[in-house]
C-alpha cells in the first residue's frame, strides 16, 4: 500500500445557514486557492463567504490487485509489518 499526498484547499460550511449551529464540513476541495474561494463565495452562515484552509490530503491507494485482494497482505502492509521485498516474494509464491 501506498500513500499519496497532495496540497488542497479545503472549503468550509455549515450545515446549519442560517444560525452557524450545525456541523461544520468540506464542501470541496481544490488544487488552487482561488478557485476554493470563489466556490466558497457567500456559501456560508447568514450568507458570509465560506473560510478556506490550506491542508495536506493522504489517501491511501493499493499498488495492486493482489494486495488488494489478499486481506493477509494488506493488513501487515498497513500495520508496517513486512518489507517491499517480503511482500514481493508472496505474491511469487502464493
Amino acid at each position: 500500500m501506498k500513500s499519496i499526498s497532495i496540497k488542497a484547499f479545503a472549503v468550509y460550511t455549515n450545515s446549519d445557514l442560517n444560525a452557524g449551529g450545525g456541523r461544520e464540513f468540506v464542501k470541496a476541495r481544490f488544487t488552487k486557492e482561488e478557485d476554493a474561494i470563489k466556490a466558497g463565495y457567500k456559501g456560508y452562515v447568514q450568507g458570509l463567504n465560506c473560510p478556506v484552509k490550506e491542508e495536506t490530503v493522504t489517501v491511501e491507494v493499493f499498488e495492486s490487485y493482489e494486495e488488494y485482494n489478499n486481506p493477509k497482505i494488506t493488513k501487515a502492509v498497513q500495520d508496517k509489518k513486512l518489507t517491499r521485498e517480503e511482500i514481493e516474494f508472496i505474491k511469487n509464491n502464493l
